[in-house]
């Protein structure tokens, strides 16, 4: 056991913390709370070390603990926030003066982008709500907002505005998202104990063994001979299987939505196994995956330079769905990776979380399915988005709040170099900006 904190002396919660035996035969892990503090109830006696993954801080390893059968074994750690250094240009700093305050409807009048909903006070520039679609906004801080002494958030609901409408002008009411775990998986000379420690001439290939084409070997144990399934021992014991009336949604979707439509926004022709249009929507929501984001190693400019790179990396997120957890997830791909002679490889978390779920009947839902009623759309319910936000921080305990997101306006090709928002629209049944702010308007008016 021990307690996580950072280098103010402050509490780190939410630390996936994983244990490995010396022999790689036995792994555990466990999450910090939020006073920091992590403990393994089944540890048996003997060597082994420490891994410590939490968004934000670079992974700590504490290697060589001793755990006695005599005695608890106590590590407390502390992990460093890197210094980051940020300019900022006076033209983009935030407003000075507060936003005033329309006692009739008590929103805030003009840029409500700087409030934070959460502690009363703006929010920085920088602030994703700032720049993204998900603007969050407390429903119980807008209806107190006259009545700063109130601190409650019994009865709230959380809500992020977003740019819900496809290229048809349809729109759906997600019940929830999947998770997620971000990480690099490292293969090195210096961790393996095999290959360089730095580049060297490629022509060694036939005497010194590739960190690459270890990588590689370890990615292709990640997964099925499909290319696809996910094949991590026990990835799938906690993933909850959808329901009938989820099942019945993804059906109703189906048919409601042109395949070539969205075939034609993603860029496919075919779905993964050649699957039909409604089975690879069902697979969308129920299957929790295993994807490559990147492979970094070696020369990677124009022409070729004769190289044997000293270390690969690739990039890898992992979507989880209900019941499936980020840190048992990561834990069983480290221990996937040990019991197949990777254990070298480094698994370096950079973020990740829960999936998220909300009830259909909540006041949340069933607002946001009257006021597209009301704007003249007919609404479909979804499952889930097969994306992932951080929506188990109010789903989850203790706050068990309904969460969810809303709007107007048609946006998409999230992350990618061609992301795009639509400000005017020329087709009458897809918002542009102003339609999509109304929408809000009207959903927020609602709710409260």
């Amino acid at each position: 056991m021990g307690v996580v904190t950072n280098s103010g002396k402050l509490p780190v919660a939410g630390v996936t913390v994983t244990a490995v035996r010396a022999d790689g035969e036995a792994i555990r892990a466990t999450v910090s709370g939020s006073d920091g503090v992590y403990s393994f109830a089944d540890l048996p006696p003997g060597a082994w070390s420490l891994t410590l993954d939490a968004a934000g801080y670079p992974q700590v390893a504490v290697p060589a603990l001793q755990v006695l059968a005599s005695k608890a074994t106590r590590r407390d750690v502390v992990m460093n926030v890197p210094a980051v250094a940020q300019t900022v240009s006076p033209a983009l700093q935030a407003p000075e003066a507060g936003p005033e305050v329309d006692t009739q409807t008590q929103f805030a009048v003009g840029d409500i982008g700087w409030m934070n909903g959460n502690s009363r006070e703006k929010a920085p520039i920088f602030d994703t709500r700032f720049f993204t679609p998900e603007i969050r906004f407390d429903v119980n801080y807008l209806q107190d907002f006259n009545h700063p002494v109130d601190h409650t958030i019994v009865g709230s609901t959380e809500e992020f505005r977003e740019a819900g409408q496809d290229r048809d002008g349809g729109v759906q009411v997600s019940l929830g998202a999947k998770g997620v775990v971000e990480l690099e998986l490292i293969s090195s000379g210096e961790h393996w104990g095999r290959g360089p420690l730095h580049d060297v001439h490629s022509s060694l290939e036939a005497q010194v063994d590739s960190p690459s084409w270890h990588l590689v070997q370890a990615l292709n144990t990640l997964v099925e001979k499909d290319g696809h399934t996910p094949a991590v021992d026990g990835f799938f014991d906690k993933a909850k299987p959808l329901t009938a009336a989820q099942q019945q949604m993804i059906r109703d979707h189906a048919a409601k939505t042109a395949e070539s439509t969205v075939k034609k926004v993603l860029g496919v022709q075919h779905w993964v196994h050649d699957a039909n249009w409604a089975d690879s929507l069902m697979l969308l929501e129920s299957k929790p995956t295993i994807n490559i984001e990147g492979l970094v190693g070696g020369y990677t400019g124009p022409g070729g330079k004769t190289v044997l790179p000293h270390k690969a990396v690739a990039k890898i997120d992992m979507r989880l769905v209900p019941d499936m957890t980020a840190a048992d997830t990561l834990a069983k791909l480290k221990a996937h990776l040990a019991r197949r002679g990777f254990a070298d490889i480094e698994v370096n978390m950079s973020g990740g979380y829960d999936p998220t779920q909300t009830d259909r009947d909540s006041k949340l839902i069933q607002t946001q399915l009257t006021t597209y009623g009301k704007l003249g759309l007919d609404p479909q319910l979804w499952p889930r988005s097969a994306g992932s936000w951080p929506g188990y921080v109010f789903t989850d305990v203790p706050l068990k709040l309904p969460a969810g997101h809303f709007g107007l306006g048609h946006g998409t090709g999230a992350h990618a170099p061609d992301e795009y928002y639509l400000i005017e629209s020329t087709n009458p049944k897809v918002q542009g900006l102003d339609g999509a702010v109304a929408s809000f308007v009207e959903y927020l008016y609602a709710l409260a």
